[in-house]
């Protein structure tokens, strides 16, 4: 999900952006595209972000499966939040979450994730209230 710069030739869906030479930098897209995929997704039932989510930038120190979560400790802790995790219940968005998470690993990138500072529903997974949020959507960029 790269693009340094996107011009829109002809009218397209997006009314809004389709003014002939409209130009997008690199901050608009990332943007448009992650709330574009957090939209869809929600759409979709396969994340529920609610309109309090918010996002951080996260470079995973390690990436842990257990029996009922997954979770990522990151190198910064934001507002004293250093883990995010995702329950194993739902075995789908699970290996979604750790492909995202694994795949960026690997390439040496930091991941983005939508959290509510404010759910501590994580304990009953084993998420501390002190310092885990449950993931509602992860991604990164090149």
């Amino acid at each position: 999900m790269y693009l340094l710069e996107y011009r829109l030739r002809r009218p397209t869906l997006c009314s809004h952006f389709a003014m002939e030479g409209l130009e997008m930098t690199m901050k608009h897209t990332r943007f448009f595209v992650s709330t574009a995929a957090v939209a869809l997704l929600a759409s979709l039932g396969l994340a529920s972000a609610p309109a309090y989510a918010v996002e951080t930038s996260c470079t995973p120190l390690n990436v842990i499966v257990f029996t009922n979560r997954v979770h990522i400790k990151c190198e910064e802790s934001v507002g004293g939040i250093s883990f995010f995790a995702a329950s194993t219940a739902d075995a789908a968005h699970v290996a979604r979450v750790l492909s995202v998470i694994s795949t960026a690993t690997v390439a040496g990138r930091p991941v983005t994730v939508f959290y509510d500072p404010a759910d501590t529903s994580g304990t009953a997974i084993g998420c501390a209230a002190n310092d885990c949020r449950l993931i509602q959507a992860v991604g990164f960029w090149r």
